[in-house]
């Protein structure tokens, strides 16, 4: 686990040098393609984020692993959309992490893209985008051990968001580092509280993009 983290964090050190070198040139057709299509696949580490998560930094300390692969359309180099599936673990913890729930899960999203980079530059080409994203989607948890509700498996709707750190290595490749929160029922856990309607899955990732 701490392998993984440790991963990412070089994996993000990596991106972050590519962006200080991005740069601005005059925009041609041949940076854009008219197709707009692009697919990607990416690890990412998550948290469950329920009342414990929020008291407890240890919690913070133990994520767990999953992916995604996601496939989508730019309609213009400002806005777009995606369809994202998503999979792996989740380990939400109570009590101070004495209780430690392990499920596994899936969710598929529809995302909708906003190039922040183009919008605020659109006549030039850019290396580095920051692209924000919200969408809709549900989400299914399965295989599960020690839920307070003693169920196996719960299915929830939910809404997503989050922020995209896009770097092109070349016209047809891009590497991303995600930041991301998926909103689910306080029932995904096991445990509904008192004071909380929702919980998240907060979740950093980083992959790479194909476009065509």
């Amino acid at each position: 686990m701490k392998k993984g983290c440790l991963m990412l964090a070089f994996s993000f050190a990596l991106l972050a040098s590519l962006a200080a070198q991005s740069y601005l040139k005059p925009y041609t057709t041949d940076d854009y393609s008219e197709k707009g299509y692009f697919i990607g696949v990416g690890l990412k580490t998550n948290v469950f984020v329920n009342d414990n998560a929020i008291h407890d930094i240890n919690v913070w300390k133990n994520p767990s692993l999953g992916g995604h692969i996601f496939a989508g359309k730019w309609f213009n180099p400002k806005w777009g959309t995606r369809i994202l599936f998503e999979g792996g673990t989740l380990h939400p913890y109570f009590q101070s992490m004495n209780m430690k729930v392990e499920q596994k899960y899936v969710l598929g999203r529809l995302d909708f893209l906003l190039n922040l980079t183009s919008l605020l530059a659109p006549d030039n080409y850019h290396v580095y985008n920051l692209i924000p994203y919200a969408g809709v989607s549900g989400a299914y948890a399965y295989k599960a051990v020690n839920r307070p509700d003693k169920v196996t498996n719960f299915t929830t709707f939910m809404f997503g968001c989050g922020l995209s750190n896009s770097i092109d290595f070349s016209r047809s490749i891009s590497g991303y580092l995600d930041l991301g929160m998926d909103f689910v029922d306080a029932d995904f856990d096991g445990y509904k509280s008192d004071n909380r309607k929702l919980n998240v899955i907060a979740s950093l990732s980083i992959g790479i993009m194909v476009n065509f």
